[in-house]
């Protein structure tokens, strides 16, 4: 009997939780979504674990109707979309849904295909974990990941920030500046509303720090072309 109403109750939330509406869902895809990533979205939907809550309606002998499992899958994309994925220097991914109390910390590498393989994953919670992260959000998380640094069609790939920083006392390091500033112009051809800021995220490096850097590049590089 109680197993009998747990399973109600959770067809019943599944369903209040994942109306989105058609003019909300469509505002949503326009501002976060090009048509390829989409594609991929969905396509990662149907290969997903399925929570518990899934097979609710099974139980009952109730057949889902196809505008149910629509916003189930409106759902699961937005789910994905919604997951903060922060890139470090090193390989090096930190991840976190806004309503978990964990953050995931995902180290890649490209194998010889040029493919990001994820090698190890920890998770760090803020103080003590209200759950453990099932199959179902490790899944989205993967998701998350490869939807930020694939490259998809329609979507600019992640450029891997520099990682040697000029050495004190030493001659200026002019492939750092060229690479710190190429970085920074290409986010700001991306549209980047803070590219100094983002740049800094990516390098993990303070943002003064950052701003520095690309001071001082701009600087020696006028300093070479007078030269030539």
């Amino acid at each position: 009997m109680w197993v009998a109403f747990q399973v109600a109750a959770l067809y019943a939330l599944r369903m209040g939780l994942n109306e989105f509406p058609d003019h909300q869902w469509d505002a949503f895809v326009a501002e976060h979504l090009t048509p390829e990533q989409l594609s991929f979205l969905e396509g990662q939907y149907k290969e997903s674990p399925k929570p518990p809550s899934y097979y609710a309606a099974a139980a009952f002998g109730k057949k889902t109707t196809a505008r149910e499992r629509e916003m189930d899958k409106r759902a699961w994309c937005r789910q994905v979309v919604e997951i903060e994925v922060n890139l470090r220097p090193g390989g090096v991914a930190v991840q976190r849904h806004p309503q978990t109390d964990y953050k995931l910390l995902i180290r890649w590498q490209l194998d010889r295909n040029g493919v990001h393989r994820m090698t190890k994953i920890e998770i760090n919670p803020d103080e003590f974990l209200s759950h453990f992260p099932g199959e179902g959000d490790f899944f989205q998380h993967g998701v998350a990941f490869k939807l930020r640094v694939e490259g998809l069609p329609g979507r600019k790939q992640f450029l891997r920030a520099p990682r040697r920083r000029p050495a004190a006392g030493k001659a200026p390091n002019m492939d750092f500046y060229r690479r710190v500033l190429d970085q920074y112009d290409a986010l700001v051809n991306e549209g980047c509303k803070a590219p100094a800021i983002e740049l800094a995220r990516r390098m993990g490096e303070p943002h003064s720090t950052v701003r520095s850097y690309i001071r001082r590049g701009k600087g020696y590089l006028a300093e070479e072309r007078k030269e030539k």
